[in-house]
């Protein structure tokens, strides 16, 4: 099933919805920000997998992973030291 990429005439917002092949009609596809039914649908890049963007994307993924982890860390150090010199 193919996915298709709309976006919200009115909001500006950007989405994903999967349309049956037998439905080629978008009528379903309403904004999920605001719920409005004026959308288009954009182009879509094709995919491209090889063994370079496959390594690139692992590393990004891991580069994001190691920073929401940093930032994890930070925030609960950052909550004992306030929890503790509350008490």
């Amino acid at each position: 099933m193919p996915i298709y990429e709309f976006r919200c005439v009115p909001c500006g917002a950007e989405f994903e919805r999967i349309i049956l092949p037998r439905r080629e009609d978008t009528s379903g596809a309403a904004c999920p920000s605001c719920g409005g039914q004026q959308v288009e649908r954009k182009i879509s890049a094709f995919a491209v997998s090889s063994d370079a963007t496959r390594s690139s994307n692992l590393a990004e993924g891991r580069k994001r992973a190691q920073k929401d982890l940093t930032e994890k860390r930070d925030a609960d150090h950052q909550s004992y030291v306030d929890h503790v010199s509350e008490h």
